[in-house]
């Protein structure tokens, strides 16, 4: 199954055990100039084979999580991922993969990003600030940070535990992610 969704906002503020804004499951799904806010539970969940793009889209508010990523495929670019209950983004799962491309992560309670189980995930460019840890990989994840990505204001900017996170340079320009005070 493929869909496109232009110019919507999804909100789900159900609080049955549901509560997803949008929930994908071996689907094709494209966001384009979207808003997905409010949900009880997680705002947009990728699952099982999913290959998922957003583009110019928000999530913003969603109460428990905001975006996960779990054995799908997650590509977002110039979008914003703000102001959610725990996590900004959660990629979890062997084959699971996100790319995030000139993306705006900031002002989760835990991780903004959070990588997992084996999962992959590019960041190019963008700024995630304003967040517990800013981006936190765990149990064989890998993460990739390159393109000018800033890293800043966040408790802890970068945290990793039997997982890598590579700090790379392009073009000669360096990632700046600035000391934790």
């Amino acid at each position: 199954c493929s869909i496109t969704f232009n110019d919507l906002n999804f909100r789900n503020k159900s609080r049955s055990n549901c509560g997803f804004g949008v929930f994908c499951q071996s689907t094709q799904s494209i966001f384009n100039n979207c808003q997905i806010s409010n949900s009880s539970k997680i705002g947009l969940w990728c699952y099982l084979n999913s290959q998922v793009q957003i583009t110019n889209t928000v999530i913003k508010d969603n109460k428990d999580s905001r975006l996960a990523v779990y054995f799908a495929t997650f590509h977002a670019k110039s979008s914003s991922i703000d102001k959610n209950g725990n996590h900004g983004i959660i990629c979890s799962g062997k084959g699971a993969r996100c790319i995030l491309d000139e993306c705006n992560i900031s002002k989760h309670k835990t991780a903004g990003i959070f990588c997992v189980e084996k999962a992959t995930m590019d960041i190019n460019g963008g700024t995630i600030s304003q967040n517990n840890d800013g981006i936190s990989a765990d149990s064989g994840a890998t993460i990739n940070v390159s393109a000018m990505t800033r890293v800043f204001a966040n408790e802890c900017n970068l945290y990793q535990d039997e997982a890598n996170i590579n700090v790379t340079k392009e073009d000669e320009q360096e990632t700046k992610i600035e000391e934790t005070i």
